[in-house]
């Protein structure tokens, strides 16, 4: 038989309960409004099309790195995900003319280039565009042309 714990322990207990549950209701309650947050910030784009690999990588590597507590992490967590709406937004903002400029730098390339250059250019595209469905997000660096481990000075794997 076990005995029975007094009346004062037992509240304890029960204070330390609710103030556990009251915590995990808080993160979840965060993340929920995060969330709706991102996705009222973004009509019409579904949230599997926001990027969020890499924000994830970034808060898990400072959990790591600095030793974070549960809920430092949350408040982090709610950070990045309000920049990335934010930084999506920006994206969305620039991208038409970033597009442009690398149309029109495109076709200044091309017009230096013989027809035998510039066929041979379109096959490296193609070729790197059929590589790109194949890469996970972090294989390729934003402006590279070569993924990782085939950049100059990398080789590539089986080479020594």
């Amino acid at each position: 038989m076990r005995p029975a714990l007094s009346p004062r322990v037992q509240a304890v207990l029960v204070l330390a309960l609710v103030a556990t549950l009251g915590a995990l209701i808080g993160i979840l309650g965060d993340r929920f409004i995060a969330t709706q947050r991102a996705d009222a910030a973004l009509p019409g784009m579904e949230r599997s099309r926001i990027p969020m690999a890499s924000g994830a990588r970034y808060g898990e590597g400072l959990t790591m790195s600095l030793n974070l507590t549960a809920a430092q992490r949350t408040q982090i967590d709610s950070i990045l995900a309000e920049e990335r709406v934010r930084a999506r937004a920006l994206t969305m903002q620039f991208q038409p003319q970033f597009r442009a400029l690398a149309s029109e730098t495109r076709e200044r390339v091309e017009a230096v280039l013989t027809s035998e250059q510039r066929e041979e250019l379109r096959a490296l595209r193609q070729q790197r565009m059929r590589g790109r469905r194949d890469m996970r997000p972090g294989d390729m660096l934003p402006g590279d042309m070569l993924p990782r481990d085939m950049r100059p000075g990398d080789t590539r794997p089986g080479e020594m």
